[in-house]
């Protein structure tokens, strides 16, 4: 990452331009390689500065994309997350359906604060 990087100035880091854009040129081409073979692409951008265009790049491509936080074991413990998102449904559901309303208050209120968490991450 040190070769790329042309200085510093008050602690944020300048990147070598010509470099970096000699850089991209070769992602560019592997990206559009892996669209032709018919691959899929995650796109992760958290920073806010990033989060906007990555997202809308990554719907008009077709491909997936993180903006949140990352979710740790995301691509290494799927399974888990895979509850993680099948509990997220099941919330979403009984709020349509008005299975929440069933609950006691303190019940109601500590799903519906997991229920905004998890909205965050996987919505």
């Amino acid at each position: 990452m040190k070769s790329y990087i042309y200085g510093s100035v008050n602690g944020i880091h300048v990147f070598n331009l010509i470099k970096t854009g000699s850089e991209l040129d070769k992602l560019k081409a592997e990206l559009t390689k892996y669209a032709s073979e018919g691959k899929k692409v995650l796109f992760v951008a958290t920073k806010l500065q990033a989060r906007d265009a990555f997202a809308k790049l990554a719907e008009e491509t077709g491909h997936f994309y993180v903006t949140e936080k990352w979710i740790p074991g995301l691509l290494t413990n799927f399974k888990t997350i895979k509850r993680r998102i099948a509990t997220y449904l099941k919330y979403v559901k009984d709020v349509e359906t008005g299975a929440m309303e069933m609950l006691t208050k303190k019940e109601k209120a500590t799903k519906m604060l997991e229920l905004e968490k998890m909205h965050k991450a996987f919505a």
